[in-house]
């Protein structure tokens, strides 16, 4: 289904196979493109009954294409799958793609016709995407962006899945250069991976040989990596990668300092060695502990204060009219033998009387409270603060003169 638009007197070519209901967004997606002249062809994130369908796509391996046709070998080669169909992608962000299914693509008009490609065939959309990259323009996933579909189209007959896979073996012998020598976002997504097994090497006796597939793909905070050590002897163990974050250190007027009731993860036994990680889907193990508010560092953050002042908006309301003060005090290690990350301190005084309080319920925030510091010895010893960063951070009250 090809169709001819105008926006903002440029003209677009919408190719859209699912016919998708296209108002709510094009106007959107038009502009952005309008933006940057440099993407040549975009789409939006594709939902059908809440499920995210996967219309991104690296440049295939011909056995990516053979897998993916043949059901029961999708099992058998899953990881396959997840770096070609990019099982581990963000579909909520705009980024960058190798190529995107003709299920729904926007070109310039000019650009469209300057291909002299019939989108109708097998193969059409994988090559403008590859003559896209060589050519140095964009190929450009919209997550941000969402259309829903009211049907999915129905599955290719056996010929027309041998058809793809001839075309797929004339388009890696056709762009064969380009491929192995091109810059295209898996290859320097292949680059950065290689950069990280580099940096791993410690000494030229130990480094990491690969790195599988993350878990908890969704969490947004942390990524848990299963890592293969090459070494003497070869072995696995989980790496963990997550961003700097903010503690804050809240104080009102009567000098008392807020906590929140949260829960946390806790391991079965404390005095044994516990499996790592504990995952949030089991829920039966963790309770509740009194913490310092907390959170991640996001690209949106200017700086330090910044990050603090959202994670305290996000989590208990806490407004920029009710702040008095903002101080960074210094960076925390939570275990500088096995764990390296930043947890930057800030110390926030504010106006309780300006304070309007509301929970974030998915993080589940039991209440949130303002202890003094006679209060605060009491519940340390009572080992209702579980967090070494919080009694880090806490220190700075305790020992304060």
């Amino acid at each position: 289904m090809l169709k001819f638009l105008e926006h903002k007197e440029q003209k677009f070519v919408v190719i859209n196979t699912l016919k998708c209901k296209l108002d709510e967004v094009q106007a959107q997606l038009l502009s952005a493109m309008e933006a940057d002249p440099q993407i040549k062809i975009a789409s939006v994130r594709i939902t059908h009954k809440g499920k995210t369908l996967d219309n991104f796509r690296n440049f295939p391996a011909l056995l990516d294409l053979i897998v993916k046709n043949f059901s029961f070998l999708r099992t058998r080669f899953s990881q396959r799958m997840r770096r070609y169909l990019l099982w581990d992608l963000d579909v909520k962000k705009r980024q960058e793609v190798d190529w995107l299914t003709s299920d729904l693509l926007f070109m310039p008009a000019e650009y469209y016709q300057s291909l002299n490609l019939d989108f109708s065939q097998a193969g059409a959309d994988v090559k403008a995407a590859a003559l896209t990259w060589e050519a140095g323009f964009k190929v450009i996933y919209f997550g941000n962006f969402k259309v829903e579909v009211q049907k999915r189209k129905q599955s290719k007959k056996f010929s027309d899945k041998l058809a793809m896979l001839l075309k797929a073996f004339k388009f890696k012998f056709q762009f064969r250069n380009f491929l192995n020598n091109g810059n295209y976002p898996s290859k320097l997504a292949k680059f950065k991976l290689q950069r990280v097994h580099k940096a791993n090497k410690l000494e030229n006796r130990s480094f990491v040989s690969k790195l599988g597939a993350p878990f908890q793909k969704k969490n947004t905070v942390i990524q848990v990596y299963e890592g293969v050590i090459q070494s003497d002897k070869q072995y696995k163990q989980p790496l963990v990668f997550w961003t700097p974050g903010v503690i804050t250190l809240l104080e009102n007027q009567k000098g008392e300092f807020g906590l929140i009731r949260i829960w946390r993860h806790a391991p079965l036994q404390k005095d044994v060695p516990n499996i790592f990680p504990v995952f949030p889907d089991m829920a039966d193990l963790g309770s509740y502990y009194w913490e310092l508010v907390r959170g991640g560092i996001e690209k949106t953050d200017v700086d330090l204060i910044a990050a603090a002042v959202r994670e305290c908006k996000e989590e208990i309301n806490l407004k920029e009219t009710a702040i008095v003060s903002t101080h960074y005090l210094q960076n925390l290690i939570p275990n500088t033998a096995i764990d390296v990350s930043s947890m930057h301190l800030v110390h926030i005084k504010l106006d309780a009387s300006k304070f309007d309080l509301r929970l974030q319920a998915d993080e589940h925030i039991k209440t949130f409270q303002w202890f003094t510091k006679a209060e605060l010895h009491d519940i340390i010893s009572e080992g209702e603060i579980q967090c070494s960063l919080t009694l880090a951070g806490l220190s700075y009250v305790i020992y304060a003169k």
